[in-house]
């Protein structure tokens, strides 16, 4: 069964209400207290000086997320329950390129 889930961190509160406010055609999952993200190592404590600017942005992790952790973006392509396909970069600023995910979706299909 081919399916596209989307995992969303949040807390009860927050999360919730996601897939309200969006129209995208796949599964919302909600990965509790980073829990997965723990699970598979990519999770990482925000430091003190990017806290501190995101304090002055308003952007309250701790109350979004219920801590100051974030996971490192990543995608990844599970087939029959193995993982065929990962991406994942500790500069968040470097994202999965559309392209390239497309193509390790048809490699992995095939």
């Amino acid at each position: 069964m081919n399916a596209v889930n989307r995992i969303n961190r949040g807390t009860t509160r927050t999360v919730r209400f996601v897939p309200h406010r969006t129209l995208r055609p796949f599964k919302f999952l909600w990965d509790e207290n980073n829990a997965l993200a723990k699970r598979l190592g990519i999770a990482f404590t925000v430091d003190e000086n990017v806290r501190n600017v995101y304090q002055k942005l308003n952007l309250d992790l701790d109350s979004v997320n219920g801590e100051w952790i974030l996971p490192v973006p990543a995608t990844f392509i599970v087939k029959d329950g193995i993982v065929r396909y990962s991406f994942l970069d500790a500069d968040y600023m470097r994202r999965q390129d559309p392209v390239d995910l497309l193509a390790a979706i048809r490699a992995v299909n095939h």
